[in-house]
């Protein structure tokens, strides 16, 4: 098949996640957890509940038929404005690629690009 990355039939999805902050100090009595493993967020030396953690960075990659999914960004932008989205892309055929960011719902910049990488272009 010529194009099995429609909406249809997507491929090459991947989500990570990473957590920005691995450690957290209690206010009470200063001293420094590793939150990584932790289920309760409890300082384990005076019993404290310790800051909540920072948020989750989320990596989703995938592949899409031709065209960046920048209206659904834009959407997403929109329905979630306590989250902040970025959007890589690259289209080797054709010989494009951009860096688009939104925050609070509204785009901060979209940037394009030739590209002329290994994969085509």
């Amino acid at each position: 098949m010529w194009c099995g990355n429609t909406k249809w039939n997507g491929t090459g999805d991947h989500l990570t996640t990473n957590p920005l902050r691995k450690t957290a100090k209690c206010a009470y009595c200063q001293s420094v957890h590793k939150t990584e493993t932790m289920v309760v967020l409890t300082c384990q030396q005076c019993g404290s509940p310790l800051p909540d953690a920072e948020p989750i960075q989320a990596f989703l990659e995938f592949d899409t038929a031709w065209s960046p999914p920048i209206p659904v960004i834009e959407k997403l932008a929109s329905m979630f404005p306590d989250h902040d989205f970025e959007l890589k892309y690259f289209e080797g055929g054709m010989g494009f690629s951009g860096h688009a960011r939104w925050s609070e719902g509204i785009e901060e910049f979209h940037q394009q690009y030739d590209y002329d990488g290994p994969r085509g272009g």
